[in-house]
Protein backbone atom coordinates (compact mmCIF):
# COMPACT_ATOMS: atom_id res chain seq x y z
CA UNK A 1 0.00 0.00 0.00
CA UNK A 2 2.82 2.42 0.85
CA UNK A 3 4.48 1.72 -2.52
CA UNK A 4 1.24 2.46 -4.36
CA UNK A 5 0.62 5.68 -2.41
CA UNK A 6 4.14 6.97 -2.97
CA UNK A 7 4.19 6.11 -6.66
CA UNK A 8 0.82 7.81 -7.30
CA UNK A 9 1.61 11.03 -5.46
CA UNK A 10 1.86 13.80 -8.08
CA UNK A 11 2.69 16.93 -6.15
CA UNK A 12 2.73 16.04 -2.48
CA UNK A 13 2.73 12.96 -0.27
CA UNK A 14 1.53 13.31 3.32
CA UNK A 15 1.87 10.47 5.80
CA UNK A 16 0.05 10.73 9.12
CA UNK A 17 1.00 8.13 11.68
CA UNK A 18 1.20 7.50 15.39
CA UNK A 19 4.85 7.76 16.36
CA UNK A 20 4.35 5.08 19.02
CA UNK A 21 3.38 2.62 16.30
CA UNK A 22 6.23 3.43 13.91
CA UNK A 23 8.79 0.99 15.37
CA UNK A 24 6.34 -1.86 14.72
CA UNK A 25 6.24 -1.15 10.99
CA UNK A 26 9.59 -1.57 9.26
CA UNK A 27 8.22 -0.16 6.00
CA UNK A 28 6.82 3.04 7.53
CA UNK A 29 9.92 3.49 9.69
CA UNK A 30 12.13 3.14 6.61
CA UNK A 31 10.00 5.65 4.69
CA UNK A 32 10.17 8.20 7.52
CA UNK A 33 13.93 7.67 7.84
CA UNK A 34 14.29 8.25 4.09
CA UNK A 35 12.23 11.45 4.18
CA UNK A 36 14.12 12.67 7.23
CA UNK A 37 17.44 11.97 5.47
CA UNK A 38 16.37 13.85 2.33
CA UNK A 39 14.85 16.82 4.16
CA UNK A 40 14.70 16.77 7.98
CA UNK A 41 12.25 19.69 8.06
CA UNK A 42 9.59 17.61 6.31
CA UNK A 43 8.98 15.40 9.36
CA UNK A 44 6.96 17.19 12.01
CA UNK A 45 5.03 16.19 15.10
CA UNK A 46 1.51 17.54 15.10
CA UNK A 47 -0.02 19.13 18.16
CA UNK A 48 -3.53 18.29 16.94
CA UNK A 49 -5.54 16.03 19.21
CA UNK A 50 -8.96 14.50 18.74
CA UNK A 51 -11.15 12.92 21.39
CA UNK A 52 -11.61 10.13 18.86
CA UNK A 53 -7.92 9.27 19.34
CA UNK A 54 -9.29 7.35 22.33
CA UNK A 55 -10.61 4.77 19.88
CA UNK A 56 -7.04 3.52 19.55
CA UNK A 57 -4.93 1.83 22.20
CA UNK A 58 -2.15 4.38 21.82
CA UNK A 59 -3.28 7.93 22.52
CA UNK A 60 -1.75 11.10 23.90
CA UNK A 61 -1.28 11.39 27.65
CA UNK A 62 -3.10 14.72 27.36
CA UNK A 63 -6.30 12.72 26.84
CA UNK A 64 -5.81 10.48 29.88
CA UNK A 65 -7.99 12.51 32.23
CA UNK A 66 -10.84 12.62 29.73
CA UNK A 67 -10.39 8.92 28.95
CA UNK A 68 -10.87 8.06 32.62
CA UNK A 69 -14.30 9.76 32.56
CA UNK A 70 -15.67 8.32 29.31
CA UNK A 71 -18.96 6.58 29.98
CA UNK A 72 -22.30 6.01 28.33
CA UNK A 73 -24.75 3.32 27.43
CA UNK A 74 -23.76 2.76 23.81
CA UNK A 75 -22.01 -0.33 22.53
CA UNK A 76 -19.92 2.03 20.40
CA UNK A 77 -16.99 3.68 22.14
CA UNK A 78 -17.14 6.62 19.72
CA UNK A 79 -20.67 7.45 20.90
CA UNK A 80 -19.69 7.14 24.56
CA UNK A 81 -16.83 9.56 23.90
CA UNK A 82 -19.22 12.11 22.39
CA UNK A 83 -21.78 11.58 25.17
CA UNK A 84 -19.13 12.39 27.79
CA UNK A 85 -17.94 15.41 25.81
CA UNK A 86 -21.50 16.71 25.38
CA UNK A 87 -22.17 16.44 29.11
CA UNK A 88 -18.98 18.43 29.71
CA UNK A 89 -19.89 21.11 27.17
CA UNK A 90 -23.42 21.54 28.50
CA UNK A 91 -22.05 22.35 31.97
CA UNK A 92 -21.07 25.72 30.51
CA UNK A 93 -23.48 28.41 31.84
CA UNK A 94 -24.01 29.56 28.25
CA UNK A 95 -25.87 26.31 27.64
CA UNK A 96 -27.68 25.96 30.97
CA UNK A 97 -31.08 25.72 29.26
CA UNK A 98 -29.98 22.84 27.05
CA UNK A 99 -30.12 19.11 27.69
CA UNK A 100 -29.00 16.09 25.71
CA UNK A 101 -30.52 12.64 25.26
CA UNK A 102 -29.09 9.74 23.32
CA UNK A 103 -30.49 7.30 20.79
CA UNK A 104 -33.83 8.94 20.09
CA UNK A 105 -35.97 7.50 17.32
CA UNK A 106 -37.19 9.95 14.72
CA UNK A 107 -40.79 8.84 15.23
CA UNK A 108 -40.52 9.90 18.88
CA UNK A 109 -39.00 13.25 17.95
CA UNK A 110 -41.52 13.91 15.19
CA UNK A 111 -44.89 12.30 15.90
CA UNK A 112 -46.56 14.81 13.57
CA UNK A 113 -45.39 14.01 10.04
CA UNK A 114 -47.76 16.30 8.13
CA UNK A 115 -44.87 18.39 6.80
CA UNK A 116 -43.11 15.40 5.25
CA UNK A 117 -43.45 13.70 1.89
CA UNK A 118 -44.24 9.99 1.68
CA UNK A 119 -40.60 8.89 1.47
CA UNK A 120 -39.71 10.96 4.52
CA UNK A 121 -42.74 9.69 6.45
CA UNK A 122 -41.75 6.09 5.76
CA UNK A 123 -38.24 6.80 7.00
CA UNK A 124 -39.55 8.38 10.21
CA UNK A 125 -41.81 5.38 10.86
CA UNK A 126 -38.80 3.05 10.62
CA UNK A 127 -36.36 2.36 13.45
CA UNK A 128 -34.14 5.25 12.37
CA UNK A 129 -32.75 7.28 15.26
CA UNK A 130 -30.36 10.13 15.96
CA UNK A 131 -27.34 9.41 18.12
CA UNK A 132 -27.90 12.54 20.23
CA UNK A 133 -30.61 15.17 20.44
CA UNK A 134 -29.98 18.48 22.17
CA UNK A 135 -33.16 20.22 23.18
CA UNK A 136 -34.31 23.31 25.08
CA UNK A 137 -35.32 22.45 28.64
CA UNK A 138 -38.23 24.91 28.69
CA UNK A 139 -39.71 24.65 25.21
CA UNK A 140 -38.74 20.97 24.84
CA UNK A 141 -37.93 21.73 21.20
CA UNK A 142 -35.04 19.85 19.64
CA UNK A 143 -32.41 22.30 18.45
CA UNK A 144 -29.60 20.05 17.30
CA UNK A 145 -29.25 16.42 16.29
CA UNK A 146 -25.76 14.95 16.38
CA UNK A 147 -24.63 11.88 14.49
CA UNK A 148 -21.34 10.07 15.09
CA UNK A 149 -20.16 8.56 11.83
CA UNK A 150 -17.41 6.00 11.61
CA UNK A 151 -15.43 6.80 8.48
CA UNK A 152 -15.16 3.21 7.27
CA UNK A 153 -18.89 2.59 7.48
CA UNK A 154 -20.15 5.93 6.17
CA UNK A 155 -17.61 7.23 3.65
CA UNK A 156 -17.58 4.13 1.45
CA UNK A 157 -21.26 3.35 1.78
CA UNK A 158 -23.48 5.29 -0.68
CA UNK A 159 -26.63 3.73 0.76
CA UNK A 160 -25.76 4.92 4.27
CA UNK A 161 -24.85 8.35 2.93
CA UNK A 162 -28.27 8.58 1.28
CA UNK A 163 -29.95 7.68 4.59
CA UNK A 164 -27.86 10.28 6.41
CA UNK A 165 -28.87 12.93 3.89
CA UNK A 166 -32.55 12.00 4.16
CA UNK A 167 -32.36 12.18 7.95
CA UNK A 168 -30.77 15.64 7.76
CA UNK A 169 -33.53 16.82 5.40
CA UNK A 170 -36.25 15.59 7.76
CA UNK A 171 -34.65 17.26 10.77
CA UNK A 172 -34.31 20.56 8.90
CA UNK A 173 -38.02 20.49 7.97
CA UNK A 174 -38.77 20.77 11.69
CA UNK A 175 -36.42 23.70 12.16
CA UNK A 176 -33.63 21.80 13.86
CA UNK A 177 -30.01 21.53 12.83
CA UNK A 178 -27.84 18.48 12.34
CA UNK A 179 -24.15 18.02 13.03
CA UNK A 180 -22.26 15.01 11.74
CA UNK A 181 -19.07 14.12 13.59
CA UNK A 182 -16.70 11.81 11.76
CA UNK A 183 -14.33 9.71 13.80
CA UNK A 184 -11.38 11.13 11.87
CA UNK A 185 -12.35 14.72 12.74
CA UNK A 186 -10.41 16.79 15.26
CA UNK A 187 -11.48 19.82 17.33
CA UNK A 188 -14.76 18.07 18.11
CA UNK A 189 -15.55 20.25 21.12
CA UNK A 190 -15.09 23.41 19.06
CA UNK A 191 -17.36 22.04 16.34
CA UNK A 192 -20.10 21.37 18.89
CA UNK A 193 -19.72 24.74 20.61
CA UNK A 194 -19.65 26.66 17.33
CA UNK A 195 -22.85 25.01 16.16
CA UNK A 196 -24.63 25.59 19.48
CA UNK A 197 -23.53 29.22 19.54
CA UNK A 198 -24.90 29.75 16.03
CA UNK A 199 -28.22 28.16 16.96
CA UNK A 200 -28.57 30.22 20.14
CA UNK A 201 -27.42 33.52 18.58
Amino acid sequence: MINVAVSRAREKFILVTNHNEVPRSKVIKALIDYVRYQDPDQVTESGVLSVFDLLYQEYSERLSEFASRVHGGSKYKSENIVWTLLKDVLKDPAYDLLEVVSQVRLRDLMPDTDRLNERQKKFVRSTSAVDFAIYHKVSKRMLLAIEVNGTEYHEDNPEQQARDELKAQIISVYGADMLSLRTNDSNIESMIRDRLDRILA
